[in-house]
């Protein structure tokens, strides 16, 4: 996990080196003018207050007051020049994560819920953004801060100093007790935040059922239990915080009034100057923020290493198929697709396969009807198709070529694709039908709206092809958004077109009009319809398979 942890974050800061070495330097002379300042403290004291020499006085105060303002200064450079190395990596990487599920395979989608993805995308990027900010160079500057530190206080006092080192761990060991509740806390958070978005998305994703059975009550009940145990984990952070803190405080005085009153003593018998002991005071101080972050900052990249190797694991998966360097196919003058003893299975059990030595043809420019009982496959016949998944024997070929050795994205664009379920996006209709393309031909827009009906809803809706359609088209009937599908996959060109029980959850008069709009290209392109009902008597097909259970063309 570690390997493939560093690699990532490797992989990400190694483009910004020269950045990350200006934050560096920064961060270290920020330390530096820290060690400055006390030396100042000790010499006003020391020297010049017992002798009343008020010019030297003023002159390191001012100095004192430059270097402190100089220190904010630098202190604002090296901030905005972290935020913008963490924003420039991390739009980096939220743009590689969306890019890979999108070329993620068709398994990957059937083993998560879109919830869960979505909240592990969100919450596991966000916990990982300590690996990409400055955190990792102020380890480093501590680190350093600490060696150079120590020498200071060496020269000041040997026994104070070792009285400081010995005193540091009792911090500490207040500190870990609490930092490892807070951290296992936070982990316990992040878990019921994520369970608590995935059943928000599924509850909004499906209002219409929840409305339909009056599963108010019951949806809200199970949402305000997980809202419950978010908010009480949130409480129990915040109590454990604020118990931190005020023992930190606590100790924190206890430690000093420990150095106030031995350095009292030694100043009593006269081993230490008062000037000294304030830089000693101020020295120690400084000493407990940079072991209290780089302990704070190790279990933080503890608390959120699982998310970073989640995002790891997500980004080394293996897209689906990759063959983009493959044959283009002809979108004209192919002769057919055949599949060829395709034996195929979700599972590694041969008991549970779908299709065994499943042989048939499409031919150019015919209509063919796939008909089948619900899980004979006609699915996922049509999956194998488009390569979404590939058969464990035999092969499925376009013009006698294996359609693994084409390109797979032109490939795919030779299918144009109705779904049973109709996939519009909260635009205008007339966006869904181009999908966001611009420089469409205006004539070939007017002929798919014709062929598909779209004509008559065209003319219903008072702004036309430009309605906003609302969440998946929730303000159009059934008919009307399949026919902005079957537009849609016309208007691609492409050469072949499939329908996937695209007309299984229509009413009797919108399946007539969508039969309608396929009368209008059959013998032009070649047309597949996958149904377990097809009204044959409105539309003959040239070829009928039908499939069995299990699988078979009969």
């Amino acid at each position: 996990m570690k390997q493939k942890n560093i690699s990532l974050i490797r992989s990400y800061l190694t483009p910004h080196i020269s950045r990350l070495l200006l934050i560096l330097f920064l961060l270290f002379l920020f330390s530096l003018i820290s060690l400055v300042i006390p030396q100042f403290y000790k010499r006003i004291i020391d020297c010049y207050i017992p002798n009343q020499e008020i010019l030297p006085i003023i002159i390191l105060l001012i100095l004192t007051a430059i270097l402190l303002f100089s220190q904010k200064y630098i202190d604002y450079i090296e901030a905005k020049l972290s935020s913008n190395l963490k924003r420039n990596v991390f739009i980096k990487l939220k743009k590689d994560i969306y890019d890979r599920i999108q070329k993620l395979p068709l398994n990957y989608y059937l083993n998560m819920s879109s919830g869960n993805i979505i909240s592990q995308c969100i919450f596991d990027v966000e916990n990982s953004q300590v690996f990409f900010s400055n955190t990792s160079l102020v380890i480093i500057r501590d680190l350093m801060f600490i060696l150079i530190l120590f020498p200071f206080m060496l020269v000041l006092d040997v026994e104070m100093t070792l009285a400081t080192i010995t005193l540091i761990p009792v911090s500490f060991f207040i500190y870990n007790r609490y930092s490892k509740q807070l951290i296992m806390s936070g982990q316990q958070l992040s878990e019921k935040i994520g369970d608590y978005t995935a059943n928000l998305q599924e509850n909004i994703s499906q209002i219409k059922v929840i409305k339909t059975f009056n599963l108010h009550n019951q949806k809200a009940h199970e949402i305000s239990e997980k809202i419950e145990r978010v908010e009480n984990e949130k409480r129990e952070i915040e109590i454990k915080s604020a118990q931190y803190s005020m023992l930190s405080v606590i100790t924190s005085i206890g430690l000093n009034f420990i150095i106030w009153g031995i350095g009292s003593y030694k100043i009593i018998i006269g081993d230490i100057t008062i000037g000294s002991l304030i830089a000693l005071i101020h020295y120690f101080n400084l000493a407990l923020q940079p072991f209290s972050r780089i302990y704070a900052n190790v279990l933080n990249y503890s608390r959120t290493a699982p998310s970073l190797h989640r995002i790891a694991e997500l980004l080394t998966l293996d897209e689906e198929i990759k063959n983009n360097d493959g044959i283009v196919p002809q979108k004209t003058n192919w002769n057919s697709i055949r599949f060829e003893n395709i034996c195929f299975s979700y599972s590694s059990s041969e008991v549970a396969n779908i299709f065994q030595h499943l042989n048939f043809e499409i031919k150019e420019n015919n209509f063919t009807l796939i008909e089948g009982p619900s899980g004979s496959g006609k699915t996922t016949l049509f999956h194998l198709l488009l390569r979404f998944f590939s058969p464990q024997s035999g092969q499925i070929t376009l013009n006698e070529i294996p359609i693994e050795q084409y390109n797979l994205y032109d490939y795919r664009n030779f299918f144009g694709v109705v779904y049973q379920e109709s996939f519009l996006f909260n635009t205008s209709i007339v966006k869904n039908i181009t999908l966001f393309k611009e420089n469409i031909d205006p004539v070939k827009l007017e002929e798919v709206i014709q062929m598909t009906g779209l004509a008559s809803v065209q003319r219903q809706l008072e702004n036309g092809l430009e309605t906003i359609i609302g969440e998946g088209g929730v303000k159009l009937s059934g008919g009307q958004k399949q026919k902005i599908c079957l537009a849609r996959a016309l208007l691609l060109d492409a050469s072949f077109i499939i329908l996937d029980e695209a007309t299984a959850n229509l009413d009797g008069d919108s399946e007539i009009e969508i039969i309608a709009a396929l009368k209008n290209i059959v013998g032009k392109k070649t047309l597949l319809v996958i149904s377990h009902r097809f009204p044959k008597e409105l539309l003959q097909p040239d070829q009928l398979y039908t499939l069995g259970a299990p699988a078979q063309v009969e």
